[in-house]
């Protein structure tokens, strides 16, 4: 998840994920629709955005000192 698929979570009504309730800490990830689920073409969207996504960061990660 970055800026550039955050507005789409957002649009729906999506936030974080808070596997303790909602006064729990939110995490990193967010929770994909129930209709995109049910829908393969709307799921390979989203999936492409989040391939694009790890791979941004991917590329912005360094090596370890050393390695």
């Amino acid at each position: 998840m970055d800026a550039s698929n955050r507005p789409d979570f957002e649009a729906r009504g999506i936030g974080p994920l808070r596997p303790y309730g909602p006064d729990g800490e939110a995490m990193q990830y967010y929770p994909l629709p129930g209709d995109v689920l049910d829908d393969s073409d709307a799921l390979r969207v989203w999936v492409e955005k989040a391939i694009e996504v790890a791979r941004r960061k991917k590329g912005k990660r360094r090596s370890p000192a050393g390695a």
